[in-house]
């Protein structure tokens, strides 16, 4: 299986992850949180920090 390089150093086994997360991506995934879906396993599932995702949404807010 192949594998990518993770920021924490660790390796990630999922390559449908992508490894640099485009604008239309990251609002995906905002938009998921918006909708109501919890901040854990949402971190879970596309492997991103909780962090990561809380800045994320702050910026599309922000963004308007």
């Amino acid at each position: 299986m192949r594998t990518k390089s993770h920021p924490s150093g660790s390796e990630r086994e999922d390559p449908d992850l992508p490894e640099r997360w485009s604008t239309k991506r990251k609002a995906e995934v905002v938009l998921r949180l918006l909708r109501g879906e919890p901040l854990d396993p949402v971190s879970r599932d596309t492997q991103v920090p909780a962090h990561q995702l809380e800045e994320w949404q702050r910026r599309f807010l922000d963004a308007g």
